[in-house]
């Protein structure tokens, strides 16, 4: 696997890890420990070096402040505990369904999913599928 690739998916990692830790302090959050999430972990322990650690954790944790902010339901749980957190497998892709990291409420069947971008500079747009319905 590329290297970029494998710091893609180490980014993933610092993404999910920063969002369970602004939000594990007020409510019951779960991590759903996949393959996805193994894999992310371990390309973020043995591929990346610790300067690319930092500003991995940096950018996720500006990203993570940013969707705190336009995401009430992130930080207002009323009723609806755990929030689990989870990143997709890439087979999820080839269907039509491109977030990399969820999050889901499964009593009020609410969801999120977040397209992770390393190392990229440019702001991106929606994914239009004829699959994902943006509507519901």
């Amino acid at each position: 696997m590329p290297i970029q690739t494998k710091l893609g998916k180490a980014f993933e990692f610092a993404c999910i890890q920063s969002l369970f830790n602004h939000l594990i302090p007020h409510q019951n959050v779960i991590i759903l420990e996949n393959s996805a999430y193994e894999n992310a972990r371990n390309f973020y322990n043995i591929d990346a070096t610790e300067t690319m650690k930092r500003k991995m954790i940096e950018g996720a944790d500006a990203a993570t402040r940013l969707i705190l902010r336009l995401e009430p339901q992130l930080e207002n749980p009323l009723t609806n505990v755990p929030l689990y957190l989870a990143i997709q497998e890439d087979a999820m892709g080839i269907v039509g369904d491109v977030r990399d990291v969820i999050c889901i409420r499964r009593q009020n069947e609410w969801a999120i999913g977040l397209s992770c971008k390393h190392n990229h500079a440019a702001v991106k747009h929606s994914r239009l599928s004829s699959s994902i319905d943006f509507g519901s």
